[in-house]
């Protein structure tokens, strides 16, 4: 450890005075400086939509100027290393002294590795910058650290290549002509396939199978682009680390022969060597893509599957093919995510599900096919792309507004609030491989909301979730197929035997989910009542978090330790407006709950008139009670069927589906589903993706730039200059 702990200081300290290294680095500051500014401009600009997904992506790896520097600078830095000492005739001494060349190899290659990350350090300055003029918590650090990650592992590869070359020749420019030769090799055989592709034609990297799995596994953007975004790949951490060992251990090899000489037994036994570590370098990879892990560094875990998905992808009873359909470079990075989705389902499911692109572009005549088939319109694929889950001959179809969350920022423009990317894939493979969908019927015929349009959005994402919604009639043979009834603010009573036959349904099984309005007079306060669950006349307020008046409020906390709630607890934000109070009561045989609640600060409010005028209300305690008062409630009955009664038909209609900022449609499929018996897919909601938006004004967008693309080069230039001036003194 000694000679090699000698070695690494006495190059590491050439580094540090060498003029080169210095102007080495600072054209590499200038490089990233620029990539930088371009990048803040690109933030900054008010008529530019927000940036998508990790915000540092195309600074690591997204850019030619990166890959330029990505490929010279190992080239540049290891070319002396080894050449020198052979070229100068110093390497002779060193092997002859009690130093293996191990211990050489060792040494030279790790101060070429602190010195490659010493020049990446100053660029942690443009991470602060961006953390500093970000919204307070826009930026995610999770692919921060990975991209590093990324940039510590490549270049540890890209730098043992460069050590190899130069143990190979004693003329520096040559070893880094070899270094530049094999990067560039490598970086253009993992595109082979995309660029076949790109140009429309099966060539050689894309018409065989393995081979073109073989160059993907090798394709450096790709390695470096799953890095910058928050996903650390165990395939490329393999790669790189048995790549970089059998590139020192041949580099070694060399030095050991060079050191014993020409002779015919060290020329016999150096292929066997050679092979033996290229055959392990083979095999190591080999294993790491056959056993791939996958982690998720990002902080909305906007790539990870659930246990569930994972269990339904594996369990899949039939053969399942996911058809995506590109769409416009606008929204590639959204399609980049449901990509990862796929991969890791793919891998879960083990050989049922297989995933293939089509480019509406290139192929328009399969575009216009696939659009009339499914109801869309040519256009709206050819720019939003979809995704079609088949199995057999069921479709389920997912347009972009299926997979993501569309709102406005502060600056108007237009934003991706919520990733859905999981709940939706696991909803269409459920459809696609089930055996039958459950059917949820909306009573129709008392005033209710229509199913389209007052309840579309509701009723499509129960159908993401696998359900099947259809029209129904109170009536004992219409409940029959029924897997749960919605009474969606019904504004007249049903007749008694529509009564009678809801009733019986719900006593021998059946589920209903009931949303009747504070201004309603729905007919059945006797039959909740007879199963554990009260109608109160009175209409609750909460002051606690008001939306303009404490007639119009929301909750994160107000949620019940019940199955068809709890996952909402401290999580998830729902709104209500002038909700009905719902009491749950105490009936021997039937368990009951409060699924939602106002805070300590609301009330029950007796005076409903009283709150169609402008003044805010106030609480009596004479006819008003005190909260938390529910305003919706669960009951399981004594013959196991499930009741769930509402108090606020509209926090689900359509006003509430355009609404952001409100997740009252998860919270309806997360009671549909606990009816009918189902894992609720609440944990699959949507996730929130990293999108940052800089407010910074031209001037101090310039003044990035001068900092960026000029100051700190000149700064590292004028450490080298110091550097120098006090050796020559």
């Amino acid at each position: 450890m000694r000679q090699t702990s000698a070695l690494f200081k006495r190059e590491l300290l050439g580094y540090f005075v060498s003029p080169l290294a210095y102007g080495i680095g600072a054209l590499f500051l200038v490089a990233q400086g620029i990539a930088f500014f371009t990048l803040v401009r690109a933030l900054s600009d008010p008529a530019a939509p927000a940036s998508y997904g990790a915000v540092l992506r195309r600074f690591f790896g997204g850019g030619a100027l990166y890959w330029a520097f990505a490929l010279n600078l190992p080239a540049l830095l290891t070319m002396r290393l080894v050449a020198e000492e052979r070229r100068e005739g110093t390497l002779e001494a060193l092997l002859t002294a009690p130093v293996t060349a191990t211990r050489v190899i060792a040494g030279k290659y790790l101060a070429a590795l602190v010195f490659y990350l010493f020049l990446w350090l100053p660029t942690l300055l443009h991470v602060g910058l961006i953390a500093a003029a970000a919204p307070e918590g826009g930026l995610d650090f999770g692919p921060v650290l990975t991209a590093y990650l990324g940039v510590l592992v490549t270049g540890a590869g890209f730098l043992a290549v460069g050590v190899l070359a130069s143990s190979l020749t004693r003329h520096q420019l040559l070893a880094a002509a070899l270094t530049y030769v094999a990067l560039a090799a490598l970086l253009v055989l993992g595109s082979l396939p995309e660029l076949d592709r790109l140009t429309g034609a099966a060539g050689f990297a894309t018409s065989r199978g393995n081979l073109e799995s073989a160059l993907a596994y090798v394709d450096l953007r790709r390695h470096m682009d799953d890095f910058a975004r928050g996903i650390i790949d165990t395939r490329w951490l393999v790669l790189y680390a048995s790549g970089a060992l059998t590139c020192l251990l041949l580099a070694t090899l060399a030095l050991e022969r060079k050191a014993r000489g020409r002779g015919r037994s060290a020329r016999g036994a150096l292929p066997g060597v050679v092979l033996l570590a290229l055959g392990g370098l083979v095999l190591a990879n080999v294993v790491a893509a056959r056993h791939p892990r996958r982690g998720d560094a990002t902080h909305s875990q906007i790539y990870s599957l659930s246990p569930r998905t994972l269990a339904v992808a594996r369990a899949l009873p039939a053969d399942v093919q996911v058809v995506v359909l590109d769409g416009l470079p606008a929204v590639a990075e959204i399609y980049d995510d449901i990509d990862e989705l796929l991969l890791r389902l793919e891998h879960a499911a083990r050989g049922r599900l297989t995933v293939v692109h089509v480019d509406p572009i290139d192929d328009p005549r399969r575009l216009a096919e696939l659009a009339a088939r499914h109801g869309f319109l040519p256009a709206d694929l050819e720019k939003g792309g979809a995704v079609l889950v088949q199995s057999g001959a069921r479709t389920h179809a997912l347009a972009l507004t299926d997979l993501v969350d569309f709102g406005r920022d502060a600056q108007g423009a237009g934003v991706v609030t919520g990733f859905r990317g999981e709940a939706a894939l696991l909803g269409a493979l459920l459809d696609v491989t089930q055996p039958a969908r459950p059917r949820v019927c909306w009573a129709a015929g008392h005033g209710e909301g229509a199913l389209d349009p007052d309840y579309r959005t509701l009723a499509a994402r129960l159908g993401e979730h696998g359900f099947a919604s259809a029209p129904a009639t109170l009536a004992d043979d219409a409940l029959r197929d029924c897997a749960l009834v919605l009474v969606a603010g019904p504004s007249t009573p049903p007749a008694d035997a529509e009564t009678a036959a809801l009733g019986r349904y719900l006593d021998h099984g059946g589920a209903a989910l009931l949303l009747i309005g504070s201004d309603a007079d729905a007919g059945l306060a006797g039959l909740t009542e007879r199963r554990g669950i009260a109608l109160g006349d009175r209409v609750v307020v909460d002051p606690a978090d008001p939306l303009g008046s404490p007639r119009r409020w929301r909750t994160e906390t107000g949620y019940g330790d019940h199955p068809a709630s709890r996952p909402f607890r401290g999580r998830r934000a729902t709104v209500w407006d002038r909700p009905r109070e719902i009491t749950p009561l105490a009936i021997d045989g039937t368990s009951t709950a409060a699924l939602v609640s106002s805070s300590e600060q609301g009330w029950a409010e007796s005076d409903r008139a009283g709150l169609a005028g402008l003044l805010p209300p106030s609480f009596d305690p004479a006819t008003d009670a005190r909260g938390p008062i529910a305003i919706a409630a669960a009951a399981e009955l004594p013959g196991g069927g499930r009741l769930i009664v509402a108090g606020d038909p509209d926090a689900f209609a359509e006003r509430a589906a355009a609404a952001p900022g409100r997740d009252n449609l998860d919270l309806a499929v997360t009671w549909v589903a606990w009816l009918a018996h189902r894992a609720p897919l609440v944990d699959l909601g949507p996730r929130t993706p990293e999108q940052i938006r800089l407010t910074l004004t031209p001037a101090q967008v310039r003044r990035v730039g001068w900092a960026t693309v000029v100051a700190l080069p000149l700064a590292l230039l004028a450490l080298g200059l110091l550097v120098w001036w006090r050796r020559r003194a």
